[in-house]
């Protein structure tokens, strides 16, 4: 998938002069192709519980300035399951941290995000990108501190958590941006992303609707 709707809003976030300063990529799985390229003269802080893939994630961000860490993240510091799924070869296609039985898991220590984040100094304001299959929320309440210091949230959505997500992601002080990458099975929607952006900054930069100075109609489209 090349993400040009994600590309796009990237560019309107420079346009816009949304301040970014470092990436957060939880669920990095062995790269985010779309955020190392847009974003390549930022740090990116890259979490991947799965240890067989850091030569991977070292080798494809070694032009890029970065720190990998190999453990999940979740809601509190704790121990979690996480389900391994395997391909054909029997090769680590997918991870997930999971309370069901199966077959295949490994017992990991997970942290939350604002207990890894507390004593460091990357540069502030930060964009967070959650993609990690069911534990967005989760991470989300571990990472309430952090929130505070980001700017604006990219996070995979589904139909059956879009309220929940969104609703959270607000009551922190965000406002949504925009929703790009919708997916499709039989015609029904799936999944998306949603881009949030933290509200002062928005009406700060008069781009929060609500509060906007000078209204253009011509700018007013239907479609991109």
């Amino acid at each position: 998938m090349e993400h040009l709707q994600q590309k796009y809003c990237f560019s309107l976030l420079k346009k816009f002069n949304i301040p970014i300063e470092t990436i957060i990529d939880v669920g990095v799985f062995v790269d985010t192709p779309v955020l190392r390229s847009f974003f390549s003269d930022k740090t990116h802080i890259l979490f991947e519980p799965i240890e067989e893939f850091r030569p991977i994630i070292e080798n494809t961000y070694r032009d890029i300035q970065h720190k990998l860490y190999s453990f999940p993240l979740y809601e509190e510091d704790c121990e979690v399951k996480m389900k391994i799924s395997l391909d054909e070869n029997k090769k680590i296609k997918h991870s997930r941290i999971t309370k069901e039985d199966c077959k295949n898991f490994r017992v990991m220590q997970a942290k939350k995000l604002d207990s890894v984040l507390k004593d460091t100094d990357f540069k502030k304001p930060y964009f967070l990108k959650l993609d990690v299959d069911d534990a967005e929320l989760e991470i989300l309440k571990g990472a309430v501190e952090t929130l505070k210091y980001c700017s604006v949230i990219q996070i995979e959505v589904h139909p059956r958590d879009f309220l929940e997500r969104s609703n959270f992601i607000e009551q922190h002080g965000f406002k949504l941006f925009d929703i790009v990458d919708n997916i499709y099975y039989e015609g029904q929607l799936r999944q998306f992303d949603m881009f949030f952006v933290k509200r002062d900054i928005l009406i700060e930069c008069n781009r929060d609707f609500e509060s906007m100075k000078l209204f253009d109609p011509n700018l007013w489209k239907s479609s991109r």
